[in-house]
């Protein structure tokens, strides 16, 4: 019987040494005119929105849209005008808070019912209802 056993000498890599300053620098073509989801209207703000914000879902690597926050697809009423998003359990803001079903109602619901002066608001006129269900 022969048995061979394979070492490197061969030491691992130092590990990386990170700036103090862990600071992100963006760089902005024009003046943000509003971090309100509901307001955004200019590329920029959207630019900023997408670095910034987490929502339901989100853009894969290869462009497909995946759960980030909700668990999987929406549940759709019977009438097709209520949907239903269940959300990751432990989800939490940067500062630790956790996210509620109320953080994604409240805002929809403020700017749909008063007509929001944004490109967007045709589209948020249009919500009917939302439930979330953690």
């Amino acid at each position: 019987m022969l048995l061979s056993v394979c070492t490197s000498n061969t030491p691992p890599p130092p590990a990386e040494v990170l700036a103090t300053d862990q600071t992100l620098s963006f760089p902005i073509a024009q003046d943000v005119a509003d971090l309100d989801p509901a307001q955004m209207s200019s590329p920029t703000d959207v630019d900023i929105f997408r670095n910034v914000f987490s929502g339901l879902y989100k853009f894969d690597a290869a462009l497909h849209e995946v759960p980030d926050i909700a668990t999987g697809p929406a549940d759709l009423s019977a009438d097709g005008l209520t949907y239903t998003f269940h959300l990751r359990h432990g989800a939490t803001f940067s500062n630790g808070d956790p996210i509620t079903a109320d953080d994604f109602i409240a805002p929809p619901r403020s700017k749909a019912i008063p007509p929001a002066c944004s490109r967007w608001s045709p589209d948020t006129a249009r919500l009917e209802a939302a439930a979330l269900e953690l």
